[in-house]
């Protein structure tokens, strides 16, 4: 029994190492990231080109996890596959309808894989401390996901899980608002030498993450 419990051990570690180890391809993005966001920030003073540059790493760091091993987009090798089968590459499965099934464990697992996006898109840009902001960009980054996955066999694009993203992206935008009212966190996270303005940040990482995600 011990050893079958080490090995349950073993397996989930490593399931866990391969769920956060990104392939030579993110890293590559990484990369590019990096240096876009140097061009962009280099004239920032010292702590808040730090910060920004911290929580956009985070960012992209998250959504290549949240793009390659858990909503699944869709990647070139999958399309080039899929076409070497004869099968077509566009084959939608489409649910219009909320709550046809229900509330269920994958709908609130949905709600808190995107919380991190709403609580680090207003540390990377003031921008997105305004809720319709924050909001936009979360509909933006599940819309386009759902349109991906018309791209991608045995996914469906659903609106339950449009609702269940954009949950988790105010939810963690009202965490991070709860959080700021703290004087150590608003001082740890030095708003008041963030970007500000510069609201295309998060959409510029969000971009490098999904066309990494799209390649590798």
């Amino acid at each position: 029994m011990e050893n079958q419990g080490t090995m349950i051990q073993l397996s989930l570690w490593e399931s866990i190492a391969g769920l956060l180890c990104l392939s030579p391809v993110f890293i590559a993005g990484l990369a590019v990231t990096c240096i876009i966001l140097y061009m962009i920030l280099r004239r920032k003073s010292g702590g808040a080109y730090l910060r920004t540059m911290i929580f956009s790493v985070l960012l992209y760091y998250y959504l290549c996890i949240v793009f390659c091993n858990i909503v699944g987009t869709p990647s070139l090798s999958q399309l080039l596959r899929t076409a070497s089968y004869g099968e077509p590459l566009f084959a939608p499965n489409i649910n219009l309808v909320p709550f046809a099934d229900g509330i269920s464990m994958g709908y609130i697992l949905n709600v808190i894989c995107f919380i991190p996006l709403g609580f680090l898109a207003p540390l990377i840009s003031t921008t997105y401390e305004k809720a319709g902001k924050c909001f936009l960009l979360g509909f933006g980054v599940s819309l386009g996901i759902e349109i991906s996955q018309m791209f991608t066999p045995y996914r469906a694009t659903d609106i339950d899980d449009l609702v269940a993203n954009v949950l988790g992206v105010m939810a963690g935008w009202l965490i991070l608002r709860l959080l700021m009212k703290s004087r150590m966190i608003r001082r740890l996270a030095g708003k008041e030498q963030d970007c500000n303005g510069c609201w295309y940040l998060p959409v510029i990482t969000t971009g490098i993450a999904f066309l990494a995600a799209f390649i590798s």
